[in-house]
């Protein structure tokens, strides 16, 4: 868990949430943890049978919540591909994007590029079109 803490919360969570979690019971069921492969997250502790319930409920709950978590994830980043490039603009900040399917890096290009064609066809004397200018 360390590395996360040198990450923002958001990172940190993207990274929780890309894991497959589970209930697993130590210190002869006193203990309740959700675990992934490589983290685990302490739940809580039970010293009788109505935390113990509680806990478990808590735990289950949690549990099913970073997993679906990690499908919603995915479900959110479809869409968010750059028409230029066709790359993920999901996790670019707002600053860098142009729209929610532009990174504005690829729109500036793809805006020079146009204006650089009609450069051209103004010097050929070729007629330049609303639509194409």
């Amino acid at each position: 868990m360390k590395e996360y803490q040198e990450w923002g919360t958001v990172e940190a969570l993207g990274k929780l949430l890309d894991m497959k979690w589970t209930i697993e019971k130590q210190k002869q069921g006193m203990e309740i943890w959700a675990n992934s492969e490589t983290e685990a997250i302490l739940i809580g502790e039970c010293y009788n049978e109505k935390e113990r319930k509680r806990t478990h409920h808590l735990a289950a709950i949690i549990v099913e919540a970073l997993n679906k978590g990690e499908n919603q994830d995915n479900k959110n980043r479809e869409g968010w591909v750059c028409v230029h490039c066709g790359e993920s603009t999901y996790d670019t900040d707002v600053e860098y994007l142009f729209s929610a399917i532009e990174h504005l890096g690829c729109a500036l290009k793809a805006e020079a590029k146009a204006e650089g064609e009609v450069q051209k066809a103004i010097r050929l004397g070729n007629e330049v079109t609303d639509e194409e200018a």
